[in-house]
């Protein structure tokens, strides 16, 4: 008979310890769970800002991608490398200097951009364009301008140079040259 008291001490037990948590384990959980938001939640917070460092990294890496087709074909169809040049284009007759495309093109009127030459952004939901300016907002949320001395394109308004989020491309007579700033995405 004590053999079957036994048995029965220990089922009380077992019942005792599946009847849920303890305050101080309860404690620790939420003490662990207060840790990992403190931890993780600014890494969560910023994610927009990721997304829209990445997009811009990404455009720039397409921007010169496009930039050295666009050079070859030149090169292919008997571009000089030096002094300027005017070659057919998808968009119409456009204005290349010393091997690489002006930010601006003078060939056609009204004058052709950069942008336009080598990258589709999305549909355009504002466009203020002259013949020396172009500023353009799309559908993406993204913004660009150029003008005769930069091509820009990023998130922001105007002249983007603010907003330290966007790629630029420019060209001089010392050469092609980019610029990419996403420190405030």
């Amino acid at each position: 008979m004590v053999k079957h008291s036994n048995t029965a001490r220990v089922d009380v037990l077992v019942n005792r310890s599946s009847l849920g948590f303890t305050l101080i384990e309860l404690v620790l959980v939420i003490i662990v769970l207060g840790i990992l938001a403190v931890v993780a939640a600014p890494k969560f917070i910023n994610i927009s800002g990721d997304a829209r460092a990445s997009v811009v990294q990404n455009i720039y890496g397409s921007i010169k991608e496009s930039l050295k087709m666009t050079r070859v074909k030149g090169l292919i169809n008997g571009m000089k490398e030096n002094g300027g040049e005017i070659f057919a284009s998808p968009i119409g007759d456009y204005e290349f200097f010393n091997g690489y495309p002006e930010t601006k093109s003078e060939a056609t009127n009204p004058n052709l951009f950069f942008l336009q030459l080598t990258m589709e952004l999305g549909h355009e939901i504002s466009n203020i364009s002259n013949n020396s300016t172009r500023q353009i907002d799309y559908d993406s949320g993204l913004h660009s301008y150029e003008n005769n001395n930069v091509s820009r394109v990023g998130y922001g308004t105007g002249n983007l140079s603010d907003s330290s989020c966007y790629v630029e491309y420019q060209l001089s007579t010392k050469g092609h040259s980019f610029f990419i700033d996403t420190s405030k995405c």
